[in-house]
């Protein structure tokens, strides 16, 4: 997946749409503005049925209540670090059928990210 990042004329860090990311399949449906929440990358990795080691990241949801972590259709890859500290705006996205899926991450569009560096 290629994405990249506005940083001339437009502010840095804002996720440049694309028409061919992830989150432009036509079965989405933006559900849920999100902004400046503040969480975290969660790497899980797993052996996939070829023998070959494979890794999702999670964006956590640590203050929202929910317990189904997001599965960005476009993070990008300089933030797929494990347990990195983040600010994230987007939309919450559903498609038909998400209720019966057995996905392991709700998805999410993500329109902004940056590292979060404040202290704990």
């Amino acid at each position: 997946m290629f994405i990249s990042l506005f940083s001339d004329c437009q502010p840095e860090n804002k996720i440049a749409p694309l028409e061919l990311s992830g989150c432009s399949n036509p079965v989405f449906t933006r559900v849920k503005e999100i902004k400046d929440v503040k969480t975290r990358i969660v790497a899980q990795t797993y052996t996939g049925t070829t023998g070959h080691d494979n890794t999702i990241y999670f964006i956590d949801q640590p203050d929202s209540g929910f317990t189904v972590p997001w599965l960005a259709c476009n993070l990008p890859d300089e933030y797929k670090k494990h347990n990195l500290a983040i600010r994230i705006s987007g939309y919450t996205l559903t498609y038909p059928g998400i209720e019966r899926s057995n996905d392991t991450g709700s998805p999410i569009e993500l329109t902004r990210i940056e590292l979060d560096n404040t202290p704990k």
